[in-house]
C-alpha cells in the first residue's frame, strides 16, 4: 500500500539520521562524561570497598560497623525487635483468645453505659469480633507461620517482596501468652468509651504491615508512589506522607548499613544530600520560626526520599512494579478529575470569569489545587507512551495504555493549567522523536492532520491557550507582577529568607508590587528555590539536574527494550515538569517534591545487560 511505503521509506531514513547522529562525537562525548565524572570522584576518599581483605578498610565498612554498634546498644531498636518477634511468634489461638476476651469484656461495658453513651455499632463490632475470633482458639501455629501457610500471604511474603523462607524456621509452633492476652484485654475494655475497637484493631493489624514495609523498603517506595494523591484524603496529609517517607528511608539505611542493599556516596548523592542540607538549614534560619523548621525538615527528608526510590528503580522487578503502579493511580486519579466535570464539581474560584467564563470550572482531582493536579498528570503521561511503543507488550495491554493516555490527556485539558499543557505537548514531542524511528515517523505524518484539526477545537480551549503571554489576562499579570517583588526580595536577601508560607507572607510583603501583597508563593520553581534557600540552593540544584539529565542520556543511548522506554518516559515527564515550573511552583504540594526526586534516581542506575 502506499501508505505502508511511505511508512517504511520514513523508517529507514530516521534510522540512517539517527545511527549517524548517535555516533557523532558530541553524542559520545555526552555518554561517556558521567562515567568519567563518577570513575575521578571515587578515586577519592568516598571510593567503594576495597576487592583486597588486607587492604585499608574502607568508610563504607566503618560506617556499617559503628551504626550496628549503635543499634545493637539502642535501647528502642532493641525493643522493637523484641515486641516484633513476640507478635510473630505468638500462637494465632492466642490472638483469637484476645478478641473473644476483648469483645466480651466491652460487651459488659457496653451495658453499664447510660443509654445516652451506647452506641449500637458498637455492640455489632464487639459481636462481629467475638463471631470471627471464635474458630480461631484452635489454632497452635504461630502468626508468621499461619500466613506462610496461606496462599495469598505466602505469595507477598516470598514472590512479591523476595524474603527468604529462612527467615520463618523456628517461627512454626507458636507460643501461647492467655494470662497477658487476659490482662491486656480486660484493661482495654474499660477504655471502650475513650477508644474505638477499629484502632484497636487496626494497630493488631497494622503492626505486621508496618513490620513488613521495614523489612522491604522497595514495597514502601511502591506504595508511597501510587498513594500519592490519596494521601489528600487523610486529616493530616503532610505529617502522614513525611511520616511514611521517614520510615521508608530509615528501613533503607538500616539495610545499607548492614550489607543487604548497596551504600555508596558518588557525585549524584553527594549533590542530593547537599540540596537536603541547604532545605534543612532554610527551615533553621527562617522567617517563619517553627513553622520555618517545620517545613525545611519535612522538605529535607522528601528530597532524600531519593536514595530509598534509587534503590527500588535499580531492580528490573521492582522497577517495572513502580511504574506500573504510577500508571494505575495517574489513571485513577484522571476519571477522578473527569467525573468531577461531567458531574458539575469543577471549583470556579480558579478562574477568571471576566475572560473565561466558558471554561465550566477546573477540576482538582483528589488534589486541592488544579495545578498541582496538573503536575501529577504530566510528569506520568509519557509512561503510557512507553506502554504502548513497547514491542513486547500485548496488543489488549497496548489498548489500555492508549485508554489510560487519552483518560490522562483529558483530565490535563479540564484542569485549564497552561502551563502544564506547553510541558506535556513538549514532553510528548520529545519522547516520540527520541523513541524510535517508528515513533518518530508517527510524528512526522500526524504533524499535517493536527495542525488541520486545531479549528476545529472547542473555543474554550483554543481561547484559554491563546492567551498564554497576554498581559490582558489576570493570572498572567498577577504572576508577572509577582516576579518583580520577588527579585527585589531575591537581592535583598540572597542567602534566603527560609522555608515554609510563613516565612514568605513575612518577608516579601516588603518588596511586593502594589496589589500582589497576599500571593503565597512565588509561581515559579526556580524563583522559589531561590528565595527560600538562596541562591547557592539554586546552583546546587542545578548542578543536581545536569548530573541527572547525563546519566539519563547514557541510560537512554545505550540501554534497550523496557528500560529504555520507561528512562525515557520518566526523563520526559520531570522535562514537561520543569517546563511548567517555569509558569508555577510545581513543589507547591510536598508530594510532588517526593515524587520528582524519586522519578529522578531512575535514570542514574546504567545495567550493562538487558532486562528481561
Amino acid at each position: 500500500m502506499p501508505k505502508s511505503r511511505i511508512v517504511q521509506s520514513l523508517d529507514l531514513l530516521f534510522t540512517k539520521l539517527r545511527r549517524v547522529f548517535a555516533r557523532s562525537a558530541i553524542v559520545l562525548y555526552l555518554c561517556g562524561v558521567m562515567t568519567r565524572i563518577e570513575n575521578a570522584f571515587q578515586k577519592g576518599h568516598l571510593r567503594h570497598s576495597p576487592a583486597n581483605r588486607y587492604a585499608r578498610p574502607s568508610w563504607q565498612y566503618k560506617l556499617s560497623r559503628s551504626v550496628l554498634r549503635a543499634s545493637e546498644n539502642s535501647l528502642l531498636l532493641r525493643a522493637f525487635s523484641a515486641l516484633s518477634e513476640g507478635l510473630l511468634r505468638t500462637a494465632i489461638g492466642t490472638y483469637g483468645l484476645f478478641g473473644v476476651l476483648y469483645g466480651c469484656f466491652s460487651c459488659v461495658v457496653w451495658l453499664s453505659l447510660e443509654s445516652g453513651e451506647r452506641s449500637l455499632a458498637s455492640l455489632v463490632a464487639f459481636l462481629t469480633l467475638i463471631a470471627v475470633c471464635v474458630p480461631l482458639l484452635h489454632v497452635s501455629q504461630s502468626l508468621l507461620a499461619g500466613a506462610c501457610s496461606s496462599r495469598f500471604f505466602s505469595w507477598l511474603l516470598f514472590d512479591f517482596c523476595g524474603l527468604s523462607e529462612s527467615y520463618t524456621i523456628g517461627f512454626k509452633h507458636g507460643k501461647a501468652r492467655p494470662w497477658l492476652v487476659l490482662l491486656i484485654s480486660f484493661l482495654l475494655s474499660f477504655a471502650v468509651p475513650m477508644l474505638a475497637v477499629d484502632r484497636v484493631l487496626l494497630f493488631f493489624g497494622g503492626f505486621p504491615v508496618l513490620l513488613l514495609l521495614w523489612s522491604v523498603p522497595e514495597l514502601s517506595c511502591l506504595l508511597i508512589l501510587f498513594g500519592l494523591p490519596f494521601f489528600n484524603l487523610l486529616p493530616s496529609p503532610t505529617r502522614a506522607l513525611t511520616a511514611c517517607v521517614l520510615l521508608t528511608e530509615l528501613s533503607w539505611l538500616r539495610k545499607a548499613v548492614s550489607g543487604h542493599r548497596e551504600l555508596r556516596c558518588g557525585v549524584k548523592e553527594i549533590a542530593v544530600l547537599l540540596f537536603a542540607f541547604a532545605a534543612l538549614c532554610g527551615g533553621a534560619r527562617g522567617a517563619g520560626g517553627k513553622s520555618s523548621i517545620t517545613t525545611g525538615f519535612v522538605f529535607c527528608v522528601l528530597i532524600l526520599f531519593w536514595f530509598p526510590a534509587r534503590e527500588a528503580f535499580g531492580s528490573a522487578r521492582w522497577r517495572e512494579r513502580i511504574l506500573n503502579a504510577l500508571r494505575i493511580s495517574c489513571a485513577v486519579t484522571a476519571v477522578w478529575g473527569i467525573s468531577q466535570y461531567f458531574l458539575g464539581l469543577s471549583e470556579l474560584k480558579w478562574v477568571d470569569l471576566s475572560r473565561f467564563s466558558d471554561l465550566g470550572g477546573r477540576v482538582c482531582g483528589p488534589f486541592t489545587n488544579p495545578n498541582i493536579f496538573a503536575v501529577w498528570l504530566t510528569a506520568l503521561m509519557p509512561l503510557y507512551l512507553s506502554g504502548i511503543f513497547e514491542e513486547r507488550r500485548s496488543l489488549l495491554q497496548r489498548w489500555l495504555f492508549l485508554l489510560g493516555f487519552a483518560l490522562t490527556c483529558l483530565s490535563l485539558i479540564l484542569t485549564w493549567s497552561r502551563g502544564a499543557w506547553l510541558g506535556s505537548i513538549a514532553a510528548i514531542f520529545l519522547f516520540l522523536i527520541v523513541h524510535s524511528p517508528r515513533t518518530l515517523s508517527c510524528l512526522t505524518l500526524s504533524t499535517v492532520p493536527l495542525f488541520c484539526s486545531l479549528p476545529f477545537l472547542p473555543h474554550n480551549v483554543i481561547g484559554r491557550f491563546s492567551s498564554i503571554g497576554s498581559l490582558n489576562e489576570s493570572s498572567i499579570k498577577y504572576r508577572f507582577y509577582t516576579w518583580q517583588g520577588v527579585l527585589r526580595m531575591i537581592r535583598a536577601h540572597p542567602w534566603g529568607i527560609g522555608c515554609g508560607a510563613e516565612a514568605f507572607a513575612t518577608v516579601y510583603p516588603s518588596y511586593a508590587v502594589s496589589g500582589t501583597e497576599s500571593t503565597a508563593h512565588t509561581h515559579q520553581l526556580w524563583l522559589e528555590i531561590a528565595a527560600e534557600l538562596g541562591l547557592h540552593g539554586v546552583v546546587i540544584f542545578f548542578v543536581f539536574l545536569i548530573l541527572c539529565f547525563l546519566c539519563f542520556f547514557r541510560t537512554i543511548h545505550l540501554e534497550k527494550g523496557r528500560t529504555r522506554g520507561g528512562s525515557l518516559a520518566i526523563l520526559c515527564g520531570l522535562i514537561g515538569v520543569l517546563i511548567m515550573g517555569f509558569f508555577d511552583y510545581v513543589w507547591y504540594h510536598f508530594g510532588m517534591i517526593a515524587l520528582f526526586f524519586a522519578l529522578s534516581s531512575a535514570g542514574c542506575i546504567y545495567r550493562e545487560e538487558e532486562e528481561s
